[in-house]
């Protein structure tokens, strides 16, 4: 906590582009879409991909799982099915055997992955599925998209025309997380999708929507959000959080993320930021994969603390060794000249296969 930028504290442990390039190795990793190491799982094998001599010799897994992969088919408030568990040992051993005894390369596509929603396991060539089409969908509203009967909406037509929104953060009773990925089960979180209706009942919590979708729609990849805000104190973070609204009203959580300002342009050199000035945040989510069926609604939420999954930033420039506390308020623009936007890689029909893995026996695929 001593060390909140990036120096030479951190520097023996961190993994940049030119440490990729000191070797070429082939890769198999798993992972599952609700583990707290998917980011760096999925960060490792696109830049293996990138750095190797061979793009096939990299092959990235990603179940219905948390950091214990193939073990459950319910997380959370989500079932997988019995498709869920797979006979991993048997994927390994067929792939080690191709790369270190000359058998037969399996059938395994490079990109191998679980869809929840279809509850289909799908290949592709790479990650993400080549065609994947990185789609904006802007933020707008009234000027009162705090909670979920507000008027916030979101659309891939345009940047928003109305005016913008805000909300106070107060570090001293910040917006609760709800479930959490695997670590998170230490300290008594829930684990996975549940209805975070709850916390979209708060002011601080602006709640944008899309429509009813027309038709289903495939969102698989890395998530991204840029957001332009302003604020009255030297720092803050800006959470967001990509949800999948049903019918009935649940939002189940799929992904989140967080950034603080500070760190907006660099993580050696922290800035303040100036009272009223707009800033462009870049949040960087969890990458996920969910199908949005006919009659959903996709939807984020925006805020500044998603806690105790994110520590809280207590809006100045020592939140990690002080324990002052100041209040912010903060306004969030979405406008043709600040167009807030959370960006979605939507796979088109076709761009990836159905797979069907090895399955165990039915006394494992009911665990």
């Amino acid at each position: 906590m001593d060390h909140d930028s990036l120096d030479a504290f951190w520097e023996p442990s961190g993994m940049g582009a030119a440490d990729y390039e000191r070797f070429d190795i082939p890769s198999l990793s798993v992972t599952g879409w609700y583990e707290g190491q998917l980011k760096g799982a999925v960060r490792n094998h696109v830049a293996a991909v990138k750095t190797g001599s061979n793009p096939d010799d990299h092959v990235l897994i990603v179940g219905p799982w948390l950091h214990g992969v193939n073990r459950n088919r319910v997380v959370g408030e989500r079932d997988a099915g019995p498709q869920a568990i797979i006979d991993l040992d048997a994927i390994r051993d067929s792939w080690m055997d191709y790369r270190m005894l000359g058998a037969p390369r399996p059938d395994l596509p490079n990109f191998v992955y679980f869809v929840p929603g279809l509850n289909e396991w799908k290949g592709a060539q790479a990650f993400p599925p080549v065609g994947t089409r990185s789609t904006k969908y802007y933020l707008d509203s009234g000027g009162h998209a705090n909670t979920m009967a507000g008027d916030g909406t979101l659309t891939s037509s345009g940047p928003g025309r109305g005016p913008s929104d805000s909300f106070v953060y107060d570090p001293g009773n910040p917006v609760p997380t709800l479930s959490s990925r695997t670590s998170g089960a230490r300290g008594g979180l829930p684990q996975g999708s549940v209805d975070n209706r709850a916390v979209e009942t708060r002011q601080d919590v602006l709640v944008f929507t899309t429509a009813e979708l027309d038709e289903g729609i495939e969102v698989t990849g890395r998530i991204s959000a840029m957001i332009y805000f302003a604020t009255d104190v030297e720092d803050t973070d800006i959470s967001v959080k990509l949800l999948d609204v049903f019918p009935d009203g649940r939002a189940q959580n799929l992904t989140e993320g967080i950034a603080r300002a500070k760190y907006r342009h660099s993580y050696t050199a922290p800035e303040p930021l100036e009272a009223g000035e707009v800033y462009g945040l870049e949040v960087e989510l969890f990458p996920t994969s969910n199908y949005f069926a006919a009659g959903h609604r996709i939807r984020i939420e925006v805020s500044s603390s998603d806690f105790p999954n994110f520590a809280r930033n207590l809006n100045h420039m020592d939140s990690d060794t002080g324990s002052t506390i100041r209040v912010a308020h903060t306004t969030v623009h979405h406008s043709s000249e600040y167009a807030s936007y959370v960006l979605l890689p939507v796979v088109p029909a076709g761009a990836a296969k159905p797979w069907t893995p090895p399955t165990p026996s039915a006394s494992e695929a009911n665990r």
